[in-house]
């Protein structure tokens, strides 16, 4: 099974995001069950890496906050890794009022530690609800971006 770190990310987000204490299991226990899972321990260790990056509530991971009503200016690597359509989603969000220049940056700096070249729209929303769900005082806006995503489009009878 090739399966990438993201991937690893995204099925513990989904399988656990419900029940935080969860994730907070000793990573032995946590390793043993993404391996039945049938993901590979090198890519359960970058997982972990990458999720030690993460803002949480214990200690607040240091990011320059940047100040308000500013551009952000993307360097090539990050044009490169989001692409256009990335960067709109992530600007999008911030008129949705659902990141704001901290959390973008949290995003942003969690995007660039994944281990692909470039990463597409669906995988981007899964890291923007990981920083969300990370972040103390970010509650609200974790579930309204959940609701944005997991959203069922449904067809319309006239």
């Amino acid at each position: 099974m090739k399966e990438t770190v993201i991937d690893v990310l995204m099925y513990m987000l989904e399988t656990y995001m419900d029940d935080y204490k969860t994730l907070e299991l000793d990573q032995d226990v946590l390793h043993a069950s993404l391996s039945d899972a049938g993901f590979e321990s090198r890519e359960i260790k970058k997982a972990f890496d990458w999720l030690q990056g993460l803002p949480n509530m214990n200690m607040r991971t240091k990011i320059n906050s940047p100040c308000k009503n500013t551009y952000r200016y993307y360097i090539p690597e990050e044009n490169s890794k989001l692409g256009d359509k990335g960067k709109s989603f992530i600007m999008f969000l911030e008129q949705l009022k659902i990141l704001d220049a901290e959390s973008r940056e949290h995003v942003i700096d969690r995007v660039m530690a994944l281990d692909s070249a470039e990463i597409d729209i669906e995988q981007l929303k899964w890291v923007v609800l990981m920083v969300l769900f990370n972040m103390p005082g970010k509650e609200e806006k974790f579930y309204l971006l959940e609701e944005l995503v997991f959203e069922k489009s449904f067809e319309r009878v006239h």
